[in-house]
């Protein structure tokens, strides 16, 4: 039996445990149940604090979003990171990404419900 190298790539899960803090590791979700997990509604600009939230993209898609009022966040584990004028993003060849559960949601210094040891 042969296996497809699809099958040998890492899951997203996987990449987001490795990126992320361990305060802040919990199970991936889509884009919906990210935002509704912290209260935002799924719309396009969600209003948070009583202003609309400051989203982050790159190359025409959305990595980030931020109330910076009271610190709730969404970000895609499979968006770029930046360092040192570097942008570097994850390997298709390594991680399988395509899905649609990818993001993480929370507030900062607040550990996530579904947290992830």
């Amino acid at each position: 039996m042969t296996t497809s190298p699809e099958s040998k790539r890492k899951s997203v899960q996987e990449l987001a445990d490795a990126r992320l803090a361990p305060e802040y590791r919990q199970a991936v979700k889509t884009l919906e149940a990210a935002m509704a997990a912290i209260g935002w509604p799924f719309v396009d600009r969600p209003i948070c604090c009583g202003e609309p939230v400051e989203i982050s993209g790159f190359i025409g898609s959305c990595y980030k979003a931020v109330c910076h009022k009271c610190d709730r966040f969404i970000f895609d584990v499979t968006g770029p990171e930046f360092d040192k004028g570097c942008v570097t993003v994850p390997d298709g060849d390594i991680y399988d990404m395509g899905t649609e559960v990818r993001w993480v949601s929370g507030q900062r210094g607040v550990q996530p419900a579904d947290a992830r040891s």
